[in-house]
Parts: structure tokens; C-alpha cells; sequence
């Protein structure tokens, strides 16, 4: 037998991110406010200002514009949007919604009903600049603060779980423990329901070969090479690779930091010798890169234990910036 872990994941709420203030009526998750109109037919308020700049976050702007509300702010922590650049277009900027940036909620004012926020500017090390500070008057704070793989059962069952929150799983989507296999947003966040459900076939056509004893006994450590998140790259799936799958293609997704353009992606060994480079335009975090790749093709060494993924400047801009 086997199983497949596809719980999901669930949003930040506020006691996550740790806002001051009281606890007033008017504070909803974005995703409980796309509930409320899309699904039950009520609007949980007139004004509203959006903390996060989330996908759902967003969308859920222009639906309440749609609905005759007003959305005073998106206002986002970092300095850049956490979601989908079209969204950030076709919701945000075709709607005249404003969005401030490196701003964050630091006060809640209300005690029954929640009457306004304060905002204040952060610094690089996301610290309030004293000074800063902005009162917005709205009804309803929506969050859109990021979502948590929901782990609880992949906990209980003693799988290994990755510093991101999700399972530590090999090229076939296996977790560290025999049969157990892992996909979708409890393994990663991902863009698009459709990246899930393409990861989805492929956790359910690694377990139909499972149980048809394709891939034989659980490979062990000494047999499988570690995938380490290098420069400007926040992790890498999978964790692991069998060196006996190393003729097969592989699908590596991961996320980077920063924002940058004109960039290099490179995988390389832990002798530093160069697997595999591609160039990119530009990366965000809010998109997710995903690469297929043919180890066996790159001339990878057989005793290779370490495959590390960075993004970084291309030679020529590094050689520009030197000039200037």
C-alpha cells in the first residue's frame, strides 16, 4: 500500500504575525472574506485595507471594488509585491487601489468594532522607523500574511520535515518514510492550481510504481544526494535524489529571495564544478522556477553527494556594475 499526503495549507492569521491592539470585530483572513461574498453572499464591511500582498489578497481587492466597497491600501511588509506581477496589474493598479510598500499594521484602534490602523514604515531589518507612522481610518482588515503547510499528520507520522514547514521528500515525491509520498500545497506553495495538480499526477503515478515494487527496497542515505538552496535561493524540492533515477528526468522547483534580473541559475556539485546554468531575464519570489533536468546528461560525478541551486549575476552585469 501507500499513501499520499495532500492536506493543503492553511492561512496566517493575525496571532501569527503578532499585531498590537485590541481584538475588535473587522478582522478577517482574506481567505475567510472570499468565503463570506463569493460563496455565502455577505460583505463584512464597507472600508477596508488589505495587509499583505498575497494573490488572494489582491483578488479580493478588486472583487470588493466590484462590489461597491472601498479598499483604501494594500499595504505589504516587503518591498515588493508577495504575489503574481498580472495580479498585481489587473487587480491593483486597473482599479487605482493603492499599494504601499515596506509599510506594516503596528496598531489596531477599536474596541468593539475595529475603526482604523496604524502603519509604519519598516526598515531593511523589517524594524518600525520611529516616525513613520500613518492612521488609516477603515471597518475591515483583511490579511493576506502567507500560508503554513498544513503538517500536523506528516508530523504524527514521523516524516522529516524541511525548514520550510513541508516534507522532505526524494525525485519520486517520497517522503523519509517507505510508501509515504507527498504533493501540492502541503509540500510547497505553489503559484497555480494547475502546478499542483501536474505535481499531483505525479505523486500518484510514483505510488502506482511503488506498489508495483518498480523502485525495489528504500534507498539509503549513502545512495541518494542531498539538493541544498545556494545564493539568493530560499529551498529547493526535492531534498533528495536516488542515484539510481539520476537517467530519469527530474523536476526541480524552488523560489528565490530577492527580486533581480538578468541572472545566471546554476547546479553544481560540492567540488563547485558546474552541472547545469541557465540564464533568466529577471526572478521574483512570487513565482516559482521549476527546471527539468537529466543528471546522467550533465556528466555528474557517481560519488556526488551534494547538488547546490543558486541564482546569481550574470558575469557580464557583475563586469557593468564594476565600471560604474
Amino acid at each position: 500500500k501507500a499513501i499520499i499526503l495532500a492536506m493543503g495549507c492553511r492561512e496566517r492569521t493575525r496571532g501569527a504575525i503578532n499585531i498590537p491592539g485590541f481584538r475588535p470585530a473587522g478582522i478577517y483572513t482574506a481567505g475567510q472574506a472570499q468565503r463570506f461574498v463569493n460563496v455565502e453572499g455577505y460583505l463584512p464591511g464597507k472600508t477596508y485595507v488589505i495587509l499583505g500582498s498575497g494573490d488572494i489578497g489582491m483578488i479580493m481587492a478588486r472583487r470588493l471594488t466590484w462590489e461597491g466597497c472601498q479598499v483604501k491600501a494594500v499595504v505589504e511588509i516587503q518591498p515588493y509585491v508577495s504575489g503574481l506581477i498580472r495580479n498585481q496589474v489587473q487587480c491593483l493598479e486597473d482599479y487605482d487601489i493603492p499599494l504601499i510598500t515596506s509599510y506594516t499594521v503596528t496598531k489596531i484602534h477599536g474596541k468593539d468594532r475595529l475603526k482604523g490602523l496604524t502603519i509604519s514604515k519598516v526598515d531593511h531589518n523589517f524594524d518600525r522607523v520611529i516616525g513613520s507612522e500613518k492612521f488609516i481610518e477603515c471597518d475591515t482588515l483583511l490579511l493576506s500574511v502567507g500560508l503554513i503547510p498544513e503538517n500536523e499528520l506528516t508530523r504524527e507520522a514521523d516524516a522529516e520535515i524541511s525548514e520550510m514547514g513541508g516534507p522532505i521528500v526524494d525525485n519520486n515525491l517520497q517522503t523519509t518514510i517507505e510508501g509515504v509520498f507527498a504533493c501540492g500545497n502541503v509540500l510547497q506553495v505553489h503559484d497555480l492550481v494547475d502546478l499542483v495538480t501536474a505535481e499531483a499526477k505525479r505523486a500518484g503515478f510514483n505510488a502506482i510504481e511503488y506498489i508495483h515494487n518498480m523502485y525495489g527496497k528504500k534507498t539509503g542515505k549513502d545512495e541518494q544526494i542531498k539538493c541544498i538552496a545556494g545564493e539568493n535561493v530560499i529551498y529547493v524540492k526535492p531534498d533528495l535524489i536516488n542515484k539510481g533515477d539520476l537517467a530519469k528526468d527530474i523536476i526541480f522547483t524552488f523560489r528565490v529571495k530577492k527580486p533581480d534580473r538578468r541572472v545566471l541559475i546554476q547546479f553544481k556539485d560540492e567540488k563547485n564544478k558546474v552541472l547545469y546554468k541557465k540564464k533568466r531575464k529577471h526572478v521574483i519570489p512570487s513565482e516559482m522556477i521549476e527546471i527539468k533536468l537529466n543528471l546522467s546528461e550533465q556528466q555528474i560525478d557517481p560519488v556526488c553527494k551534494i547538488i547546490e541551486v543558486e541564482v546569481i549575476p550574470r558575469p557580464e552585469v557583475l563586469i557593468e556594475k564594476d565600471k560604474l
